[in-house]
């Protein structure tokens, strides 16, 4: 067997392989998207080749802008910051517009406690 030929062998096999993989990649893939326990149980994540760049396009097209909190802080803050830049890093007292926003808080001191712990 000349070296070209065994070359066009295993280029054959090896389209042949990844068609027989893709087949059954996608039957698995069907499979754990049908089910969210059997999803969940499962140790590796399977998502098509360029899923992750299509849905962080999708996030870039459809995003909003920051949140009105988000603008208020800079509002409310800027001054400070360009005057005096090395405040930015100074962890001030958060003013809370909402309950939930509170809570959140409060369930955040809490996790980062839990790091800070372990």
């Amino acid at each position: 067997m000349s070296a070209s030929s065994y070359i066009a062998d295993m280029t054959q096999l090896d389209l042949e392989d990844a068609s027989r993989i893709d087949e059954i990649l996608s039957q698995i893939h069907q499979k754990l998207n049908s089910s969210e326990q059997l999803s969940a149980a499962v140790k590796y994540k399977l998502t098509e080749k360029g899923q992750n760049e299509r849905s962080r396009f999708s996030k870039l097209l459809n995003y909003e802008g920051p949140e009105e909190a988000t603008l208020e802080l800079l509002r409310r803050e800027k001054e400070r910051w360009f005057n005096r830049p090395a405040t930015f890093w100074l962890k001030g007292v958060p003013t809370f517009p909402s309950l939930h926003e509170r809570q959140a808080h409060i369930v955040g001191i809490y996790l980062q406690a839990e790091r800070v712990d372990a």
